[in-house]
């Protein structure tokens, strides 16, 4: 309870005119959890950097003809990925 899917939340997010703001306030969340977590761990800043990138890729498409729903969901999908993949092994 309490959680919803990727889809759902896509459907909602983009569902009125503050997707811009709900963005903007998740890339925000990013960065503020990647300072915490402290940004000399290169696998960290290359997947913020990476996230970020995604994010303007999401909110460049919002100014065409693609449905936001389908790349906001897309955008949550490769946040949650990353947040979940295994660290890179250091050497």
């Amino acid at each position: 309870a309490g959680k919803l899917g990727t889809v759902e939340t896509a459907q909602r997010w983009s569902g009125d005119e503050h997707l811009d703001l709900r963005l903007r306030h998740a890339a925000e969340l990013a960065r503020e959890r990647a300072a915490q977590a402290g940004l000399t761990d290169p696998v960290r800043l290359h997947k913020l950097a990476a996230w970020f990138d995604s994010a303007n890729r999401t909110r460049d498409l919002l100014r065409t003809t693609v449905r936001a729903d389908l790349a906001v969901a897309e955008l949550l999908l490769a946040w949650r990925d990353a947040q979940h993949a295994p660290a890179a092994p250091r050497g």
